[in-house]
């Protein structure tokens, strides 16, 4: 991969291999099969991106800010949390960032890859059931746009590697699944936020993952979203599966595992400081996730 023309603008060579062209721009091969490029240029902006798919299927999803995509001579203006799904190409492709903090994810994927996975679960499966009809984008999915944070968040190193593989696996899925459901008239889970209110819950998601002890209440988070508590528990539902209460006890077991896995403060030193306030409501939700009291679990992790 390298980096040509001005600091602003960004072409990937041909072959396509990990390496970090930028802090704006960041390539993987996850496989033989799929390669991911990340691209956020909130400390480097830049004015656009560059690359040929080699004959690979194309996945885009931006996240923040308007960007148009080129090629096949055709522009598409893709907003924040739409994706669009290209036939595999050779002709190069080319985003123009609009503004100045932009947020996506790419997927190049061989078809081949993709018909194995297809062919032995539904024989009627044809490849062009999820193209997008010449310039159609495809509407927010709040599900996908956490997939594609989640594999944002991978260091894609060593074992990661696997797992932001199958983060890809699970984004190509879902938005095959979204593309023929819509093509058939039975997708109905369109997100009925708007973009700015989808832009709200996920920074609300964020604080919760970095701030887990505070003492969150619905309220509170409706308020400092400026969005209605309807509104706010069906975007963590659409986001998370979950209602807000749910999901701020989940991010607190999460962090609670961290803890007994890897600090040396004790069962009750942990519930106080992720922000619960009942050791035995603590030990029995706990369990409940993660079948085994939280004492054998520290007590395992000594040992190993």
């Amino acid at each position: 991969m390298r980096k040509l023309n001005s600091k602003k603008s960004i072409v990937l060579a041909d072959e396509i291999s990990e390496s970090s062209i930028s802090s704006a721009v960041t390539c993987y091969d996850l496989s033989d099969y799929i390669t991911l490029i990340e691209y956020d240029t909130d400390k480097n902006p830049m004015d656009e991106l560059s690359f040929n798919p080699n004959g690979r299927f194309v996945f885009i999803l931006n996240l923040r800010d308007r960007v148009h995509v080129l090629g096949d001579n055709k522009t598409v203006s893709l907003p924040s949390f739409y994706h669009i799904l290209r036939k595999a190409t050779s002709s190069r492709v080319k985003l123009k960032f609009l503004n100045k903090q932009h947020k996506g994810c790419i997927l190049l994927c061989t078809e081949s890859y993709i018909k194995s996975a297809m062919k032995d679960i539904d024989q009627r499966f044809k490849l062009e059931d999820f193209y997008n009809n010449e310039a159609r984008i495809s509407r927010p999915n709040l599900a996908l746009c956490e997939r594609v944070g989640e594999i944002k968040e991978v260091n894609k190193i060593y074992h990661n590697r696997l797992i932001a593989l199958g983060y890809a696996n699970i984004i190509l899925g879902v938005a095959i699944k979204q593309a023929i459901e819509t093509k058939n008239g039975t997708y109905s889970h369109s997100s009925t936020l708007s973009n700015r209110e989808i832009q709200q819950v996920q920074s609300l998601v964020e604080e919760i993952k970095q701030n887990p002890s505070y003492n969150y209440s619905v309220d509170y988070l409706a308020r400092k979203a400026g969005i209605s508590v309807p509104k706010l528990q069906t975007g963590f539902k659409e986001l998370h599966q979950m209602t807000v209460a749910n999901f701020i006890r989940d991010i607190r077991l999460q962090k609670s595992e961290e803890l007994l896995k890897s600090s040396d403060m004790n069962v009750s030193q942990i519930v106080y400081s992720i922000g619960f306030s009942s050791r035995s409501y603590f030990s029995r939700i706990f369990k409940g996730k993660y079948n085994c009291s939280p004492s054998d679990y520290q007590r395992q992790c000594q040992l190993g």
